[in-house]
């Protein structure tokens, strides 16, 4: 239930899920009245938001939209807020069903591996995995709207514009194009690179295999992962919605829960797995 109170309350938090029909009068794009209804009644007092109150919705002069500013919500455990991005490794007649990809040229591959924010440029190239199943005489592989292959992640043009969206922080969306492994071009896509690394997991309480000691070592394999309430609650809310994981190998990308079940809902999830984080333990997406 602490799990499911956590979802709901960030819901209804970014008015993703309506208590009332009343939610609609108090988003921070309204601009008549301070809660955009006509029934609003006051004393002949200045509106202490510069709002028009007298009904009528054909004025000129408005102040600036009111923003809501919704109370600090202390969260005694982040950890369900999020999921852990994997890749679909569902096959199809014994065939991976969705396609795994390596840099197609050299400059993709230096960019790639960059630490910190890609600049723009030509579009990185990418090339389907002959190894995997990329024989010329074989089936191509589905093309899904999350594609994960290794630490990369390649994403479609709907999921940009819904990261975008949210104006977040700490990534990178860069044009790219998939290609089969006779260079014909097959599709347009966007490379996502989470360049920040947040040091937000909790050490005590996720589990590791072997002692991790940060001044001696450079990354923990983690079995499960727990985050950190204080850490999680210092980052800014355009920080929350992709984070990528510091000092953890191989790299942990999480996601948003509300915003990954808000695009599954459109089916803007295919070619990846997402598991809740609580009940994600290393090696669940070879189960």
């Amino acid at each position: 239930m602490d799990r499911k109170s956590a979802l709901l309350a960030t819901k209804v938090d970014r008015f993703r899920l309506p208590l009332t029909r009343v939610h609609r009068d108090f988003k921070s794009d309204q601009t008549v009245g301070c809660s955009n209804v006509e029934s609003v009644n006051h004393t002949g007092a200045d509106c202490v938001r510069g709002r028009d109150h007298s009904g009528d919705f054909q004025f000129a002069g408005l102040a600036s939209p009111y923003t809501l500013s919704a109370g600090k919500w202390d969260m005694e455990d982040p950890t369900p807020l999020y999921a852990y991005l994997s890749r679909n490794l569902e096959t199809v007649n014994g065939k991976p069903r969705f396609t795994s990809f390596m840099p197609a040229d050299d400059r993709t591959s230096d960019v790639i591996s960059e630490q910190g924010p890609i600049a723009p440029g030509r579009p990185l190239r990418f090339v389907m995995d002959a190894l995997d199943l990329r024989c010329k005489d074989n089936w191509p592989g589905e093309i899904g709207h999350i594609n994960v292959s290794g630490t990369t992640i390649l994403v479609s043009a709907a999921v940009r514009d819904r990261i975008f969206a949210r104006s977040p922080s700490g990534l990178s969306l860069s044009a790219a194009v998939l290609e089969d492994i006779s260079g014909q071009f097959i599709e347009p896509l966007y490379h996502l690179s989470v360049y920040e690394r947040q040091n937000v997991w909790d050490r005590e309480k996720s589990e590791y295999p072997m002692p991790f000691d940060p001044a001696r070592d450079t990354s923990a394999n983690l079995d499960s992962i727990v985050l950190d309430p204080a850490a999680v609650a210092n980052l800014s809310d355009t920080a929350r919605l992709i984070l990528r994981l510091a000092e953890v190998s191989p790299p942990a990308i999480l996601f948003d829960a509300a915003f990954v079940a808000d695009r599954a809902r459109e089916g803007l999830t295919l070619g990846a797995v997402f598991y809740p984080l609580p009940e994600w333990f290393d090696g669940i997406e070879y189960q």
